[in-house]
């Protein structure tokens, strides 16, 4: 009987609907017949779903504690106030106010922003420059929890986010 070579196997194992590597997002391995194993792309995405999910319950939960902290009082929230999206793993905080020539024009002022590299498990730190471009916060440019960040933003050591 003749032996197959490894990649024979697999294209045989592919044209047959077992184990196509086209359909895996992370091959694990090949079985002896040279069908490939692992995590498949809808399993890929759900996994990310899952982790997603749970990343921005821990943002939206720790960003609630931070602006009840910093928040203004309510008299003057209409002229000043404080808040932040979660967005594609980047948290985002911004100051809230009425445009100086136009109060009904409400803007966004950016002040602070990380950004979730989930293959490192690490928030990249930036503060907004006056030139209105994001800088890495080098005296801290990353943490690894959000707590950390949010830390940095409130006590503000270098005066890069309140001034």
């Amino acid at each position: 009987m003749r032996k197959r070579n490894k990649e024979t196997s697999r294209k045989m194992a592919g044209s047959l609907g077992l184990g196509n590597e086209e359909q895996f997002s992370f091959i694990a391995g090949y079985t002896s017949g040279g069908a490939a194993y692992g995590i498949t792309h809808e399993e890929m995405d759900t996994l990310n779903k899952h982790h997603h999910d749970l990343l921005f319950s821990s943002v939206d939960r720790q960003m609630k504690k931070f602006l009840e902290k910093r928040r203004p009082v309510e008299e003057i929230r209409s002229q000043l106030d404080i808040g932040y999206t979660f967005q594609d793993n980047t948290v985002e905080i911004f100051e809230i106010r009425p445009q100086w020539d136009d109060k009904k024009v409400i803007r966004h002022h950016p002040i602070a922003k990380a950004r979730y590299i989930m293959s490192k498990g690490i928030w990249k730190v930036y503060w907004m420059r006056a030139s209105l471009k994001w800088a890495s916060y080098e005296p801290h440019p990353e943490v690894k929890e959000i707590e950390q960040f949010i830390k940095l933003v409130d006590e503000d050591a270098f005066g890069c986010f309140f001034g």
